[in-house]
Formats: structure tokens, sequence, C-alpha cells
């Protein structure tokens, strides 16, 4: 079995990240991560160590669409619709 290279701490920071940025797809959020993680440690919203740093520094695209999964399962809308039928 193969051990993880980012483990929950560096997944729980990416959520935070992910989530900050309105949950954009990995294509979008890995080549902002460096200046968004700069911006939320500025503001206080964030403090990661350098380990955690460097891993979502160095994750790719892919990486971040299966790491983040579950939470977009998570936050998925049940049913085929949110609106109910009229009455006309």
């Amino acid at each position: 079995m193969r051990i993880p290279t980012y483990d929950a701490e560096v997944v729980a920071a990416l959520t935070v990240v992910w989530a900050t940025l309105d949950g954009p797809a990995g294509k979008r959020l890995a080549p902002v991560m460096a200046a968004t993680l700069d911006a939320l440690e500025r503001h206080g919203e964030i403090c990661v160590s350098e380990r955690v740093r460097s891993g979502l520094l160095q994750m790719s695209a892919a990486t971040i669409d299966r790491r983040l999964a579950p939470e977009r399962t998570r936050l998925k809308l049940k049913g085929r619709s949110a609106t109910k039928p009229g009455g006309c």
C-alpha cells in the first residue's frame, strides 16, 4: 500500500482555499494557489506551516480534484431539481 503524499492537514488547508475561491476546478485553482495563500495569510484567514505550504504549492490540478472529490460530493444538491412544480 502506498503512503499518502498529502496528509489531512494539507487537505484541510486545500479545502479552505478552495471554499474561499467559491469552489473552482483544480485547473483553475492550481495556478493561483500561491497568490491566494499569500492573501489569506496576510489577512489572517489561514495560518499554515512551511510543510503544508510546500505541499499545496506542488500539488497538481488532478490531485487537487481527487482530494476535493469527497467535499464536492458532500455539497452536491440531492434530487433531480431544486424547484417545485407550479400550481396553475
